[in-house]
């Protein structure tokens, strides 16, 4: 993403994902408008995306395929304008393709997709989600 001044709701926003295993074994994509793709390192990708702190982001991963035990996608990270979001289960939702929601602590191992809704700027997402009680997903 370049560096072009941009007006103060527009923030970057960027996902850390690692593959884990045999890459091989593992299909995924990244969800959402990307607008730039970083290799950091042979397994870790940085994807970055524009977010409005007026509205509510949508980012994910779609696990499409994963032929063995070992592999999976690991979302390390999460930031918002270099601020990183703090517990990712409290803002996504691991919907697995056979059914079901999944918690998943940003390890993705099963087909499906992992959505998570970014809401307001890095401070306040952190508070809201501090001061939110423990997410049960069992319960109906």
């Amino acid at each position: 993403m370049n560096n072009t001044l941009k007006p103060k709701i527009l923030k970057k926003l960027s996902l850390y994902a690692r593959s884990k295993g045999n890459p091989n074994a593992i299909q995924w994509r990244i969800l959402g408008a990307c607008v730039d793709r970083v290799i950091i390192e042979p397994t870790l990708e940085r994807f970055d995306f524009v977010h409005d702190i007026t509205q509510i982001s949508s980012i994910g991963i779609e696990v499409l395929n994963r032929s063995d035990h070992e592999s999976a996608v690991i979302v390390e990270l999460i930031e918002l304008s270099g601020e990183p979001l703090r517990d990712l289960d409290h803002f996504a939702v691991y919907r697995l393709r056979q059914g079901g929601i999944k918690r998943s602590y940003g390890y993705l191992d099963e087909p499906g997709e992992c959505w998570f809704k970014i809401r307001f700027n890095p401070v306040v997402h952190n508070f809201v989600l501090f001061s939110m009680p423990e997410v049960d997903y069992d319960s109906n």
